[in-house]
């Protein structure tokens, strides 16, 4: 009983902080949207990583148990690598597509990962898949389509679609993120994704500078923009510690669904600060969403 209690206590915490993360998210992206136009999305990604490093390294050592930080990195496992190539990448993708297009448009598109998600935990990690939980994602995703109903003509901007392939690169860094969970403790990751997603994105800088012969606008920029970047990796820093967490207490395929609140704060970010109209058809779709995702939890916890 008392094991059953523990899994159970587990599970809701999971649940509980994965929906704080998504509903955090959006709150992250919208201060990068605020520096559309003056900062790309590379140099975006790259402060956002610089400041994960610093928190996580400060985080750490402020704590007497602490680990060397050369033991850290010399014991690292390829897979560690692949895992922060695919969350730079996501970032990079998604800034692109927020920067350019609707933020809701591209949140909604963004959740899709979800769906992605639960059959690789299928394929790969060996998870349980009811029918009932494919259903559950499944009909999801149809409220995603609903959401998108009055904005389908938008597809049709490229961008969108870099939001679309973000959803699947993110799906493959949570799946990563549940195996490397059982070895490395939240704060390691972090501390590790600052670092290696500082020289990834460094080297991203530099290629993407040869190629479209642009200036570096990150240096000189408004201070303004800088602090609103700062705060972007600050929540983001948060909200990918909730993640890490959740990912260790619930299977991937139970917290991946909860991203779709995501959407709502998307939407009432958008409505506030950026004059993105919310439809009545997108509170619909939002509702189903959530419906699902509670839904899934319960189908989870509700097992003996």
């Amino acid at each position: 009983m008392d094991t059953t209690a523990g899994h159970r206590r587990d599970l809701w915490i999971g649940i509980l902080f994965m929906g704080i993360a998504a509903a955090l998210f959006p709150v992250k992206d919208a201060f990068v949207k605020a520096a559309s136009g003056s900062i790309t999305p590379v140099e975006a990604t790259l402060v956002y990583y610089f400041t994960q490093g610093v928190i996580t390294l400060l985080w750490s050592l402020g704590l007497k148990t602490r680990r060397r930080f050369g033991q850290l990195f010399m014991s690292l496992r390829p897979l560690f690598l692949i895992r922060t190539m695919f969350q730079v990448l996501t970032i990079i993708l998604f800034f692109i597509s927020i920067q350019n297009a609707n933020l809701a448009e591209s949140v909604i598109l963004f959740t899709s990962n979800a769906l992605f998600l639960v059959v690789l935990s299928w394929l790969i990690l060996k998870e349980s898949m009811s029918l009932r939980k494919m259903a559950v994602t499944c009909l999801g995703f149809v409220g995603v389509l609903i959401v998108m109903s009055p904005h389908i003509h938008s597809f049709g901007n490229a961008y969108l679609w870099y939001a679309f392939a973000s959803a699947f690169t993110f799906a493959i860094y949570l799946l990563t993120t549940k195996t490397l969970g059982k070895t490395y403790p939240p704060r390691e990751m972090l501390l590790v994704d600052g670092v290696l997603g500082t020289c990834l994105c460094l080297i991203c800088l530099l290629v993407w500078t040869f190629i479209t012969n642009i200036e570096i606008t990150l240096i000189g920029a408004a201070p303004r923009l800088i602090g609103f970047l700062v705060l972007s990796g600050m929540i983001g820093t948060v909200s990918a510690l909730l993640v890490v967490i959740a990912m260790k207490k619930a299977p991937a395929s139970v917290v991946a669904p909860l991203g779709y609140v995501e959407i709502v704060s998307a939407a009432i970010i958008g409505y506030l600060f950026f004059k993105e109209t919310i439809g009545f058809t997108t509170i619909i779709g939002c509702m189903i969403i959530l419906g699902m995702s509670w839904l899934s939890g319960r189908i989870e916890t509700s097992k003996p």
